[in-house]
């Protein structure tokens, strides 16, 4: 999805991530797949934590033109979960902006 915004929320003890952001898939409506990014979502002030895989994650599996990118992840409070608090799989965070997360682990250091 793009264009979504998820604020003051609380995501804890998912089997899987609190916040998955992915990079491709299909759209139904217009019949595509695989051309279908993720972009210009913002999330913001969630308490995200204990969840079994990471708290959030922004998916970029190569094949797609831009991965999930333009986000804005900012204020949020993340620990406890299993991989990464912050998961960024975008190369040098693409053009996603991480500002006043509170967090113990990252996938990348252009996370803050």
């Amino acid at each position: 999805a793009s264009d979504s915004h998820i604020i003051s929320f609380e995501a804890s003890s998912n089997p899987n991530s609190g916040v998955y952001i992915e990079d491709g898939g299909c759209n139904y409506v217009l019949t595509k797949c695989g051309n279908v990014n993720s972009q210009r979502n913002q999330i913001v002030g969630g308490k995200i934590t204990n969840n079994g895989f990471t708290g959030i994650s922004l998916v970029y599996d190569g094949s797609q033109p831009r991965g999930s990118d333009f986000n804005k992840i900012i204020g949020n409070a993340l620990t406890g979960n299993a991989v990464f608090d912050l998961d960024e799989e975008n190369p040098n965070c693409g053009h996603n902006l991480w500002v006043g997360n509170t967090f113990n682990t990252s996938s990348e250091a252009c996370v803050h």
